[in-house]
């Protein structure tokens, strides 16, 4: 896990608690942030970067305090990522090679925005529990927007208030937006903004960043020369060759019209730990079965 940003934390928290055996190494430069992950001050950095957690018990939080003893941090800075025939090797400052079944960027691969959106609030909320042969998995946009709307007013027609219908479509977000075609995710990008908060009642400004981290650009160049990241109108955008192994875990490229709330965040972390979990099965060129794949793709928010 290359940063020890709140998605780098929330992902860290699902693995941890979906494989007994698992471990996860945090690659983290800042030394105030090491020295608060040894402290186990887990909820305070998911607060400073998601805005004021709910009162009550936090699944993210407690898991990350029953796992800490699988939970390493490696102060330094990561230099590059490479493939290896068992999944990535990480080099970093301190001459330290780590090796694992994947790495994750858990900072944003697009540059920070001007301002820093409001925050929502970080608040437990009831969500409707949607089957998934009721997501409209693999559309286009139009028609995503089309279903979307067709499920709000079916929840409607049921008694389903219109905040739990939201949420429930929220906690599928990650699916749904992964699962679009590049074409139509970079049309979301350019023009389906708005459509996509009035849908998902997400933020228009996009996820909070932190400003103040600096910015890994040598690992970027690393990865980009490597042929690990490459360059789209939209920004950075992870290989198709190197989705097995490589991946992005923070919201700003999970879910790129969430809200900067905990809700957002648990789901999706929720759906790139399936990935990422699916993917240290599946062997040197392997395709994974549709069934397999489709089950990660919508363990969202459970």
């Amino acid at each position: 896990m290359i940063g020890a940003s709140a998605g780098g934390l929330g992902l860290a928290s699902h693995l941890l608690r979906r494989e007994a055996r698992v471990q996860v190494t945090v690659i983290e430069t800042q030394p105030s942030r090491c020295r608060r992950l040894r402290r186990g001050e887990f909820a305070a950095l998911l607060s400073a970067e998601m805005g004021p957690l709910p009162l009550g018990p936090l699944h993210l939080i407690e898991a990350l305090e029953r796992h800490a003893g699988r939970l390493h941090v490696a102060e330094t800075t990561c230099l590059s990522v490479a493939a290896t025939p068992q999944g990535v090797a990480a080099r970093a400052a301190d001459g330290t090679t780590y090796l694992g079944r994947a790495a994750v960027l858990a900072f944003a691969l697009q540059p920070p925005a001007p301002t820093a959106p409001p925050r929502g609030e970080a608040t437990s909320i009831r969500a409707l529990r949607l089957d998934p042969v009721d997501l409209p998995l693999g559309t286009g946009a139009a028609a995503l927007v089309r279903a979307l709307r067709t499920l709000v007013r079916q929840a409607g027609d049921r008694g389903v208030g219109l905040d739990e219908a939201v949420a429930g479509l929220r906690l599928s977000a990650p699916a749904l937006w992964h699962d679009l075609p590049d074409e139509a995710r970079e049309r979301l990008l350019r023009h389906g903004r708005r459509a996509w908060e009035r849908v998902l009642g997400g933020d228009a400004t996009g996820p909070a960043t932190r400003r103040d981290a600096p910015r890994p650009k040598a690992l970027l160049r690393d990865l980009v020369v490597r042929g690990l990241l490459l360059p789209r109108a939209t920004g950075l955008a992870v290989a198709p060759g190197a989705a097995d192994r490589l991946f992005a875990g923070h919201p700003a490229d999970l879910m790129p019209y969430a809200a900067p709330r905990l809700l957002d965040l648990d789901a999706a972390c929720a759906w790139l730990a399936g990935r990422v979990a699916l993917a240290g099965r599946v062997g040197e060129g392997a395709v994974a079965p549709a069934e397999a794949r489709e089950d990660a793709a919508l363990r969202c928010g459970r």
